[in-house]
């Protein structure tokens, strides 16, 4: 199963997700710019500590319901983490920063885009199926 939220030309897609005890794993990937940029990351959350893919959730629903304006995600590996953030309009602009290390050459990806409140609908949806909250 996989969540995915994109635009014409950019995409951000969560998967390969799975619970060990309090800590859940997924593979995050960011496509922009039709593909002339992307990263894919190993993600690790430890929910013991920060309720970090809960509060995510949590927090998308009230955007969805014009709650809230912002839900961010924060990655425990090397700083990685995402924004949703809403204006008034109904726009969520997407962000983060995506860092991979490791062998000679470190690598950083910073992006955002926007997309229509419309389209967070089904990423929500997804995502609380992949991360078992709702069958």
């Amino acid at each position: 199963m996989i969540a995915t939220i994109k635009n014409d030309d950019n995409e951000l897609s969560i998967f390969n997700f799975c619970h060990h005890g309090a800590t859940m794993s997924f593979s995050l990937r960011v496509i922009s710019d039709f593909g002339k940029f992307s990263a894919t990351v190993d993600c690790l959350i430890v929910d013991e500590i920060n309720k970090g893919m809960d509060l995510f959730v949590r927090d998308l629903n009230n955007m969805y319901d014009f709650l809230c304006a912002k839900a961010t995600l924060n990655i425990c590996r090397y700083g990685n983490f995402i924004d949703f953030e809403m204006n008034k309009q109904g726009q969520i602009t997407i962000s983060g920063e995506l860092y991979s290390y490791g062998g000679y050459i470190d690598h950083l990806m910073r992006f955002a885009f926007k997309v229509d409140q419309t389209f967070l609908q089904d990423f929500l949806k997804s995502l609380r199926k992949i991360c078992k909250y709702e069958k």
